[in-house]
């Protein structure tokens, strides 16, 4: 129902004036519904929502969203491009240009003297988005309506608790290189430590880019990239090392804050059990052991009374690598050591 009644301002008062454009009708009222039910009625619904809608359009790697043949009927009303892709499209401008200029260019395009209860191309609406943003929005269109595929993500990074920083080398590969061979976005990513979260954006302009921030207040211990699914992507990758060497030589070495040896680990390298030994720690206290990519394998929780304590992490079913065990205290410190098997 929502869909449908989204067709009475796209696709009603202004149509698309092309068969090539079809996504100006079905990809405005599926990203309507979308948006309206899972943002308004039904928030549950809202990222398994989206998820699913991604999954669907980088289930193969090509087509676009301007339709090339207007010969096959199929293709005009393709449910992956026309629909899904072009609500995912939408989906990307809104979060490209911001929710104030996003939806003060759609309502302009809804009210444009030349378009309202006639016809209207793809360049119509990209000229009232960029009228509304002061943005030029020709690398997005040309990326994202006329070009093929999408994007798959590597992040390397790494951090300098000393000095206050973390850096990032970003790449990405994409799906049908002779069509788009680089997509330039605002790339989130995800800061986690536990419950302690924060977002950045990095805005990607070429391949290889180095980013340094400063640090987000916290350890980070792991790396979500587009937590959110504000963008069309698959297969990214997250990549903590300790050594970083970019483009122009530099290198980045992670650094950490001495450690207190509250945390002593028998034996280290481990074979299938690690006898862990926390001393000089009182209260309540969380362990967590992650691998190398920053994913958590091993969490235990603990009130700890005697200022000690003994436990034991079983290894037998983790592959033989490096692992990082870090311990939180209750008053916000933490201590971390690397353990090998």
């Amino acid at each position: 129902m929502a869909h449908e009644l989204g067709h009475q301002w796209f696709g009603d008062k202004v149509t698309c004036g092309s068969w090539r454009d079809i996504w100006l009708n079905e990809g405005f009222a599926t990203y309507l519904a979308d948006m309206f039910y899972t943002e308004k009625i039904d928030t549950a619904y809202y990222k398994p929502y989206v998820e699913g809608d991604l999954a669907y359009v980088v289930s193969k790697k090509g087509g676009s969203v301007w339709v090339p043949d207007t010969t096959n009927t199929s293709r005009i009303f393709d449910s992956r491009l026309s629909y899904a892709k072009g609500a995912f499209l939408l989906r990307m401008l809104r979060w490209t240009l911001g929710d104030s200029a996003f939806f003060k260019g759609i309502n302009q395009y809804l009210t444009d003297p030349t378009l309202r209860y006639g016809f209207a191309r793809t360049a119509d609406l990209q000229r009232n988005l960029e009228n509304a943003s002061g943005q030029n929005l020709n690398y997005f269109f040309d990326q994202w309506f006329y070009g093929e595929g999408y994007p798959s993500f590597t992040v390397q990074w790494n951090q300098d608790s000393v000095a206050g920083k973390m850096h990032f080398i970003v790449s990405e590969k994409t799906s049908v290189p002779l069509s788009v061979d680089f997509f330039s976005v605002p790339l989130p990513i995800q800061l986690i430590n536990g419950s302690k979260k924060k977002t950045i954006t990095l805005q990607c302009r070429h391949n290889g880019q180095q980013f340094t921030i400063a640090y987000p207040g916290f350890k980070v211990i792991s790396l979500a990239i587009d937590p959110d699914s504000y963008l069309i992507s698959k297969d990214n990758k997250a990549v903590k090392t300790p050594s970083l060497q970019t483009r122009d030589g530099n290198i980045f070495t992670e650094i950490q804050s001495p450690q207190n040896n509250k945390i002593a680990v028998s034996p280290n390298p481990v074979t299938n059990v690690a006898t862990v030994i926390l001393k000089n720690v009182k209260g309540r206290a969380e362990l967590k052991l992650f691998n190398s990519t920053g994913i958590e394998l091993w969490r235990s929780t603990m009130n700890i009374v005697s200022n000690s304590a003994e436990l034991k992490i079983p290894f037998t079913s983790h592959p033989n690598g490096t692992y990082k065990l870090v311990l939180a205290e209750e008053n916000g410190s933490y201590s971390s050591v690397t353990i090998s098997k």
